[in-house]
């Protein structure tokens, strides 16, 4: 792996165990006023997750050699689900009296179609059992599928545009009915810039000012209904709908223009910063599964403090370097069957143009 995507590694170590940490700070260890500044952007570093999610995917797909859809498929279905299956029963266990743990939230989940359910109008589910890192997952696994089509299907340089252009209609029409697939069409321009990000590196162009166009433009449609709520006096709410959406497009958009000038500076000072969180990345998916619970459980008592909170964080490490070790390694290969390519049709009958056409040339 080039220096260049060990960096991502960086970045999602960092991402993952930054949202820990302000959960942790803000949840249990109680900070207050200016202390719970530092801690206070979870919400970025999971629009941070959605920007590597892009470019992870699109240059994953890039190197694969089986491009066919089932193959993809199998390939996101075992890297999400089964730490998924892993939190939703974990989430359970730890927090039996939430509201949010019933059956029928269990299985909106499941279908992949939980979101915050406080913060935005139009939710079908919560996080199941109040989980709440888990919003994001649905996201992804959405982008997931959306990305085959619009990558196979659509020209290379319209393909933008059409995420772009699914992303506004949905927010037009998210703000006129709310409801959950316009949120997830409408966050998908931003997880796509990370794909044009992508794109600019397999093509060896390198990544320049023009992929900001995806997050810009959705950063400008989350920022009109944001303006038309001011002037009507509601009150600005950073965590609330429709300046949670404007927070999350407007990070994005810092975070893709920081990264390119950045980039122009040949990354001075970048390694020194992120590198440490580079061991952090293997078991980033899970911490960011798992922490939620665990902190907000501490073993139900059952320690004083801190031990409590010293044995919770020794068991979600534990847990985390089993689940994505030995455990995900064991899942990919038992799923990693692979069809055999279909064996082309040979025709019958062949005219001498075509066995020309076909034939060997020096």
């Amino acid at each position: 792996m080039s220096a260049r995507l060990v960096r991502l590694d960086y970045l999602r170590g960092f991402a993952a165990l930054y949202v820990c940490v302000a959960h942790l700070a803000n949840g249990v260890l109680g900070l207050q006023n200016l202390a719970t500044i530092p801690f206070r952007f979870g919400q970025e570093a999971v629009v941070l997750f959605f920007l590597i999610s892009g470019f992870v995917i699109y240059y994953s797909y890039e190197q694969a050699a089986d491009k066919r859809f089932s193959t993809y498929l199998r390939q996101r279905a075992r890297r999400i689900f089964p730490m998924f299956a892993v939190a939703l029963c974990l989430s359970y266990v730890v927090a039996v009296d939430q509201p949010d743990a019933g059956l029928d939230t269990l299985v909106w989940n499941l279908l992949m179609l939980q979101d915050t359910a406080f913060a935005k109008p139009g939710v079908w589910a919560p996080a199941y059992a109040g989980n709440l890192p888990l919003w994001s997952l649905s996201y992804e696994w959405w982008f997931y599928l959306l990305f085959f089509p619009v990558r196979r299907f659509v020209p290379g340089r319209l393909q933008k545009y059409l995420a772009v252009a699914l992303s506004v209609t949905a927010i037009v029409v998210y703000n006129m009915v709310p409801n959950q697939p316009c949120l997830f069409l409408g966050y998908f321009a931003i997880w796509w810039t990370g794909a044009e990000l992508a794109r600019t590196y397999c093509d060896g162009t390198g990544p320049g000012w023009e992929n900001l166009f995806p997050v810009a433009v959705v950063t400008a449609a989350f920022a009109v209904p944001a303006i038309f709520a001011v002037l009507r006096g509601t009150a600005f709410a950073p965590g609330l709908h429709p300046f949670l959406e404007l927070r999350h497009a407007g990070f994005g958009l810092i975070a893709v223009a920081t990264g390119l000038v950045w980039r122009r500076w040949r990354w001075r000072g970048f390694d020194p910063i992120f590198a440490t969180f580079g061991a952090v990345a293997p078991i980033s998916y899970a911490l960011y599964l798992f922490h939620f619970p665990l902190i907000s459980w501490r073993f139900a008592g059952l320690l004083p403090e801190p031990l409590d909170l010293v044995g919770c964080l020794m068991l979600l490490v534990a847990m985390s370097a089993v689940l994505e070790g030995p455990v995900q390694s064991w899942v990919n290969r038992r799923f990693s069957w692979r069809a055999p390519p279909p064996v082309p049709l040979q025709p019958v009958f062949v005219s001498g143009a075509e066995r020309a056409l076909n034939s060997p040339r020096d």
